[in-house]
């Protein structure tokens, strides 16, 4: 058989060449999905509660981030808080603010209206009672899955499988 072709495997090669092109490229496919199962899950976007405190004329922590639509539920632990404390948004020029827990005492605790609905973005917080109290919230756009994140690349394995491409 050495250096001798065989007529009839050239020809069923001819005809069916492209058929290679096109497993090779499904099995690279294959490879990259199974590949992305391998990658690590990032946590389910689910919403989340975040408990933030007032201690010594501060919010602790001072800084907040959160994803949309999370909750905040403030507590004010601060003996020397006088009437009580507050998480409210600071605003100028008299706007009202877009979330506000009320006048909260010392040993409660109450969920901040308005938090859930914000969207994307940064924010003064404010204390209505202190007002030289204040902090920062951080409304960021929920974390992706890699099952979300990879869709692109999918889509585009497909189109090339399918020849689309």
């Amino acid at each position: 058989m050495g250096g001798r072709r065989d007529p009839h495997s050239e020809a069923f090669l001819g005809h069916h060449g492209g058929m290679r092109s096109t497993v090779a490229r499904a099995l690279v496919a294959f490879s990259a999905i199974a590949a992305l199962a391998l990658l690590p899950a990032a946590p389910v976007s689910a919403k989340q509660e975040q408990k933030v405190a007032a201690f010594f004329i501060d919010y602790v922590p001072h800084a907040i981030s959160i994803n949309e639509g999370d909750t905040i539920v403030f507590v004010n632990s601060d003996p020397f808080g006088g009437l009580g404390h507050s998480l409210t948004q600071g605003t100028y020029g008299g706007a009202a603010p877009k979330f506000d827990s009320g006048v909260v005492t010392l040993g409660q605790e109450k969920e901040v209206a308005g938090i859930s609905s914000l969207p994307q973005g940064e924010y003064v917080i404010q204390c209505s009672v202190h007002p030289p109290m204040k902090g920062s919230l951080f409304v960021d756009p929920p974390a992706r899955s890699p099952v979300d994140a990879a869709t692109p690349i999918v889509t585009e394995i497909i189109q090339i499988i399918t020849g689309k491409r």
